[in-house]
């Protein structure tokens, strides 16, 4: 490689000429720089550059007129067809009668045996606390039947002055209602007096009875509290008390009243004889 006096590489002697071949169809613009690579004998390579050579354009082609002749239609094709009379012979043909047999249908049901579950359904505790009853009942007022018994006169005791003689009266009840419990009044008459002032009662099983009373001061009357006299309906009893004839006493019938209840609702007497 040598210098000339601008400086600039100057390819070696051993180059006389530099041919640059490019590939076809391949430009390089006007104002472009071609660098070429250049080998000697020897094996050295250099990067010269050249002169660029423009290369001068190809005119264009002349336009192709191509003249297509002119095309011309075929005739009608009017073909005709002879008519088809074809004819098919009759079908004559018969099928078998069918004779088919089912066979008899034996099913057998097997047996239900379901069982329903047991049920166990328990129904809660009825609690409902009914309110208390404050109904006051009327009172009662019911009005039991009346008391009804008679009291008859018994067979008379005769007697003197200074004598004590018995005085009875037979009682019977003769109402609907048991007579219980009662009060039995005595009054002597006149010219006689009360011994005591007790009152003696009999039934049948039952025997004699005493009942003491109360006497007042003269001993013409006493009052017994208390008698058991128990006679249901349409049953007696017996009555009796001792009696003093007096002396002075007229003789004749002397009657002792028996007074049954308080208030009395029986009254009858039974007498003496003074002789």
């Amino acid at each position: 490689m040598t210098e000339d006096n601008s400086g600039e590489a100057q390819p070696p002697n051993d180059f006389e000429s530099v041919e640059a071949q490019l590939p076809p169809g391949f430009e390089i613009p006007d104002d472009s720089e071609v660098t070429v690579q250049a080998v000697d004998p020897q094996g050295r390579s250099l990067w010269i550059p050249l002169p660029w050579i423009p290369v001068p354009t190809k005119p264009p082609a002349p336009p192709v007129t191509t003249t297509r002749p002119p095309v011309t239609t075929p005739p009608p094709v009017t073909t005709t067809r002879p008519p088809v009379t074809t004819t098919r012979p009759p079908v004559t043909t018969t099928p078998p009668p069918v004779t088919t047999t089912r066979p008899p249908v034996t099913t057998t049901r097997p047996p239900v045996t379901t069982t329903p579950p047991p049920v166990t359904t328990t129904r809660p505790p009825v609690t409902t606390t009914p309110p208390p009853v404050t109904t006051t009942p009327p009172p009662v007022t019911t009005t039991p039947p009346p008391l009804t018994a008679t009291i008859a006169p018994r067979t008379p005791q005769p007697g003197g002055p200074g004598s004590q003689v018995i005085a009875s009266v037979l009682v019977t009840n003769t109402g609907a209602t048991t007579i219980g419990i009662q009060t039995v009044v005595l009054t002597a008459p006149a010219g006689t007096r009360l011994a005591n002032g007790y009152l003696g009662t009999w039934r049948d099983g039952e025997g004699d009875l005493s009942h003491p009373g109360t006497l007042s001061p003269d001993g013409s009357t006493s009052t017994c509290s208390g008698v058991p006299v128990n006679l249901a309906p349409g049953q007696w009893i017996v009555f009796y008390t001792a009696v003093l004839i007096e002396a002075g006493a007229a003789p004749g019938p002397a009657p002792v009243t028996f007074a049954l209840g308080s208030p009395a609702f029986a009254t009858g007497t039974g007498s003496v004889t003074v002789i």
